[in-house]
Order: structure tokens, then sequence, then C-alpha cells
């Protein structure tokens, strides 16, 4: 059998009218979900070399998507009409530990920062420099902003924080607020101004997220708490995919060897390639949502 044709067997469950998405594809389309809420022109000058390497690697269409929310990243997976996503490694485990058997793990995102390879980042609290606020105490009583309570950086691990240290943020700040995405959270930083009515004083966000504001906006954050480490985003595929032999081992085949340079070093790519870790890596992070979980039920 050809690989095209074992391929289409494997998207097969792919949906020509394509909802967790504003577009349609073909059944044959290996749709790949990352980065929910990017800016459309940037994700596509980022991702539009990693798309042409993976259909010809996998010799079939391919298209790199940025849905609207982590959810539909989760829904699209777990349904097969998205055939591998980008997972923050908080929303891997509770969408792994829902559904078993519909999501599968292929590797771990590396980046590379200095010269070196990680495949882990850090969350930060952060305020604006031009603030009174040196530290996390200075915050009581002020506005705290999250990204969305999918976010591994921008909610789970901050609140699993705040738990050990016996800070209840509903009434440590004045007001919580989401700001849904993490650009969104550090322009509402950027946009601070004293003596006046701002969206918010302080917030959570990761690394990379930072590093891109700081182009943007200048040096103009300071950051009051470092959290993690935090495992890289997990590339996990659906069950369709997971089940067909020949499109695994191309898969693979892309991802762990030698990723060509005109992918890793496009403008706004965030990778320098992938590898496979050890399941109890992941642990720190199902220990973080255990602390979650039972601050939710108290």
């Amino acid at each position: 059998m050809k690989v095209v044709s074992t391929i289409r067997i494997a998207m097969a469950v792919l949906c020509i009218s394509f909802t967790v998405y504003s577009e349609s594809f073909a059944d044959d389309t290996f749709v790949v979900a990352m980065h929910p809420g990017a800016e459309h022109e940037k994700f596509r000058k980022a991702v539009a070399p990693f798309e042409n390497y993976l259909s010809r690697s996998l010799e079939t269409p391919v298209k790199i998507i940025s849905p609207k929310t982590f959810d539909d990243v989760a829904q699209g997976v777990t349904s097969g009409r998205i055939s591998m996503g980008w997972f923050g490694p908080v929303l891997y485990i509770k969408t792994k530990k829902k559904y078993p058997d519909k999501i599968h793990y292929i590797a771990t995102c590396i980046q590379e920062k200095g010269g070196k390879k990680r495949s882990f980042y850090y969350g930060y609290f952060i305020v604006n420099k031009d603030s009174e606020y040196k530290a996390l105490s200075y915050l009581k009583g002020e506005k705290w902003g999250f990204t969305n309570r999918k976010s591994s950086s921008g909610y789970m691990y901050p609140m699993a924080f705040f738990h050990r240290d016996n800070i209840d943020p509903d009434t440590y700040f004045s007001e919580i607020r989401f700001t849904k995405t993490h650009p969104g959270l550090t322009d509402a930083i950027a946009a601070w101004q004293p003596d006046a009515d701002n969206l918010i004083d302080g917030g959570a966000t990761w690394d990379v997220n930072l590093w891109e504001a700081e182009k943007k906006h200048g040096n103009i954050f300071r950051k009051i708490v470092r959290v993690g480490p935090i495992p890289l985003a997990q590339v996990a595929v659906s069950a369709p995919v997971f089940q067909n032999a020949v499109l695994m081992k191309k898969l693979k085949a892309a991802l762990l060897t030698d990723v060509p340079d005109e992918v890793v070093n496009a403008p706004g790519f965030r990778y320098s390639g992938w590898e496979v870790r050890d399941d109890k890596d992941l642990d720190i992070v199902r220990d973080v949502v255990k602390i979650n979980e039972k601050k939710q039920s108290d």
C-alpha cells in the first residue's frame, strides 16, 4: 500500500468542514495545532517552513493552525480532527488522564538559548519597571493578571506557587483578570501607568513571551518571582495517527532527526528540535495538577 493511501486512512476521521478552526481541509490533510491565539501573520511566517518540511517528510498535505484556545487543541486531537497538537505540560497531563487512548505522546520540544539546548522553561511574575512593586508582597491589594486557566505558566503553576505559600489570590489581590493570551498580559503590563486605572498591576507569563515582549516594548519589565522549571510543550498525536505505523515512522524521523536550518531559523519559530523524554519528567507537573485539584476541592 502506498504511503499516501495509508495516511488517507489515518486522516479519514478529519471533517471537511473543520469546526475548531475557520478553514476547511481535505480529508487527507495532516493538521497540526500550535500556539493558540497567535497573531496570524507572524504565526504563518514562523511555521511555513516547518509546514513545508512536514509535507515533504510525510508525503501528504500538511496544514499548521493556531486555534483560538487550548481547549480547541485538546478537543481537536482527542476527536481526531487534529492530527498532532502542541500541549502545555499541564494540559497534556489532564487530557491524557481523561482520554488515555485518544492522545499519544511523541516528543518534547527543545529550545536553544545562549547556545544551550533545553527542554524546559521558566514562568515569571512580572510588573512594569516604572512601578513601585519590588516584590510580590507589594502587590497585595492590587490587580493581578493570569492568561487563562488552561495555561501552565499563565495559571496552573502560579496557582500551585500561591497554594504552597498559603496565598489565596482571590483575597490577596483586589481583583483577578484574565488576559486570554500571554502577549495580551505583557501588553497590559507595558501599558501600566502610575495613578491610573490599569487593567492589571502584575501578572504571570513565561520566559519566551517575556523575551518577545522586550523586543516589542523594550526593557520595561521587572521580574519579581521565578516559577519552574516547567517542561516545554509536549507534542502528541491523535489515535488514528498513532495507529498508523507507516505514518508514525515517518513522523518520528521528521521530528527526531536534524531538522533543516530553514525550519529552526525561521523568524519567530520557537524550537530548535524535539526529543523523547521519560514520562517521569512529568511527575512534577502531576504534582502541580494535584495541588490545583486539591485547592479546588477545599
